[in-house]
């Protein structure tokens, strides 16, 4: 039985897409004016971020959402997550 370690030191190869984070987009929320402090966040569902891989899919959610609110003090708006 070989007991005999080896001094040979590995590392992970990472190819050039592992090293470039993919670019993420999700709906920012501005809540402005009114009765309430002004607050920013992104939006959630079930307690996570809702994220895109696409710019224009985030804006499609961004204008759906602000289709669905009747307050004039809260905007919703396409942004990249960094």
């Amino acid at each position: 039985m070989d007991t005999q370690r080896s001094n040979e030191v590995t590392t992970p190869q990472c190819s050039s897409e592992d090293a470039t984070p993919k670019k993420q987009f999700g709906v920012w929320c501005i809540r402005s004016g009114g009765l309430l402090p002004h607050a920013e966040a992104w939006l959630k569902a079930d307690g996570r971020i809702e994220t895109f891989d696409t710019f224009e899919e985030a804006d499609r959610r961004a204008k759906e959402v602000q289709r669905g609110m009747s307050s004039p003090h809260l905007r919703y708006e396409a942004r990249q997550i960094i």
